[in-house]
């Protein structure tokens, strides 16, 4: 199976402190701000669901967290059983780390944090997804790409469009379709191909007057 480009680089970065943070981005649709604010209560590891409701983005005058600019942005998402698997991984890790560093340790109750538990900045964590990729001896791609193909991905395998609106926290489905709109047509294609199959099984001839 032909992974995309953005796969095989995430795959490239494992060995990142901030691995956490790239599989979300690829795995949710997530943006960088949303992954950034996001807190262990906003987590719910056994149901296998995400709640998305700030951002930790640069506004002008700084870092700060923020509401979602529209109530699209406010959203519930399912993660896969293996993405749970490598967030309890990473928790366990954490917390290990938490102990040892004792009152060193900033308490902010983030998934992806710093060494000592702060905020992690946007341009920081490309700084490190640039450098993870550059190790691995591969093309340098915009980290946003990963949103992006967690985008692309579910709409070649056929999942409905309105559900990846959902997902992105796009607060309409022409910007989805829009933004993704090079992957329409493949879709159209293999949609014509399906009804080709099921006419063609029709062998009924048609009788002449």
């Amino acid at each position: 199976m032909c992974h995309p480009y953005e796969v095989i680089t995430l795959r490239a970065a494992t060995s990142s402190q901030h691995y956490t943070a790239f599989l979300l981005l690829a795995s949710t649709g997530m943006r960088v701000g949303e992954v950034l604010g996001l807190r262990w209560d906003r987590v719910d590891l056994d149901k296998g669901v995400i709640s998305v409701e700030v951002s930790y983005s640069y506004t002008g005058s700084g870092y700060e967290l923020e509401a979602p600019k529209t109530e699209a942005g406010r959203r519930r998402l399912d993660i896969s059983d293996g993405v749970v698997a490598a967030l309890r991984a990473h928790k366990s890790k954490q917390a290990k780390l938490r102990l040892k560093l004792g009152e060193k340790w900033e308490d902010n109750n983030l998934v992806v944090a710093t060494g000592t538990g702060r905020f992690v900045l946007g341009h920081n964590l490309r700084k490190s997804f640039n450098v993870a990729v550059e190790r691995a001896g591969l093309k340098r791609i915009p980290m946003y790409n990963l949103r992006h193909t967690h985008a692309t991905i579910m709409l070649r395998r056929g999942v409905h469009p309105k559900i990846v609106q959902e997902r992105l926290g796009h607060s309409d489905i022409s910007v989805t379709l829009n933004t993704y709109s090079q992957v329409i047509p493949g879709l159209q294609a293999a949609a014509a191909n399906s009804l080709d199959d099921l006419f063609s099984s029709i062998q009924t001839p048609i009788s002449k007057a």
